[in-house]
């Protein structure tokens, strides 16, 4: 997910200037659960076929902080924050982690006794902060306690 919001802002930069030639490239997104899995716990995409209990809907977005930078006197760790805004504005926004937001989901479903988020679903999208576009995370699913 952090490649592929780096490259949603690449373009969206690059389409504020002129036209350059790009070179080939490979954006793979992915998203590792096995660390959940080991725990018992299940994210899917799909409906859960088996008996369970329901838990609850759980939707989480995820606004990064968003500062207006003074470069004569403030640096920035490129690590850590994206750049916004038009050309001649210094806008930041905190880089998003999806393994950050998967972790506040899965919390929120274990406190409610959920061992399982079905129908999950993880995407970014954009929201305006007066003329920029600041990138966000929107994670939704059905927090259920799986029955054998």
């Amino acid at each position: 997910m952090k490649n592929f919001l780096a490259a949603a802002i690449l373009i969206l930069l690059a389409g504020c200037s002129t036209t350059q030639e790009l070179a080939r490239t490979v954006i793979l997104t992915s998203v590792d659960f096995t660390p959940y899995a080991d725990k018992g716990f299940l994210f899917t995409p799909e409906a859960y076929q088996g008996k369970y209990e329901s838990r609850g809907i759980i939707k989480l977005d995820v606004i990064p902080q968003v500062k207006r930078l003074d470069f004569a006197f403030q640096a920035v760790d490129k690590k850590a924050w994206v750049p916004l805004g038009a050309p001649g504005e210094v806008w930041v926004a905190e880089r998003l982690d999806s393994k950050a937001v998967i972790d506040e989901v899965y919390k929120a479903a274990t406190a409610m006794g959920a061992d399982a988020i079905v129908r999950f679903e993880l995407i970014t999208k954009e929201i305006h902060n007066g003329e920029i576009l600041v990138p966000i995370y929107e994670a939704t699913g059905y927090a259920i306690k799986r029955v054998n």
